[in-house]
Order: structure tokens, then C-alpha cells, then sequence
């Protein structure tokens, strides 16, 4: 149950990093939670983000809102 708490709060905090920028390149977004979260709880959230067609990840990996 923590997990799931955990990997929830990540990808609400990441969709809502992106969609206030409205495209962002990965790395960058990722540099700036580094300090926080691991780069695999990070790659495993924009998974589920562009899986669920919230985002788009397009050429260079920038980060697109869809929703």
C-alpha cells in the first residue's frame, strides 16, 4: 500500500510538472528531481504517463501534454 502511495505522488507530481510547462525535455524535468526520487520510479512514471496518452515523449525525449 505505501508503494502504490509512493508511485502515485510520483506521477501526480511529474504530470503536473509537465502540464504547467506543456513540454519539457526529459532530462531537464528529471534533473530536477533527482534529489528526490530514483531514475527508475522516474522511467516507470513517464511509462505510465505516456501509456495512458496523458503525455506524449517525441524526438530528443520532450515531454508533451496530451490531456
Amino acid at each position: 500500500m505505501k508503494q502504490t502511495k509512493k508511485a502515485l505522488a510520483i506521477i501526480q507530481i511529474l504530470a503536473a510538472a509537465i502540464k504547467e510547462s506543456r513540454a519539457i525535455p526529459s532530462g531537464h524535468l528529471y534533473a530536477k528531481v533527482m534529489s528526490k526520487i530514483s531514475f527508475g520510479d522516474y522511467a516507470a512514471a513517464i511509462e505510465t504517463l505516456e501509456r495512458a496518452k496523458i503525455i506524449t515523449v517525441g524526438n530528443n525525449h520532450l515531454l508533451s501534454w496530451n490531456a
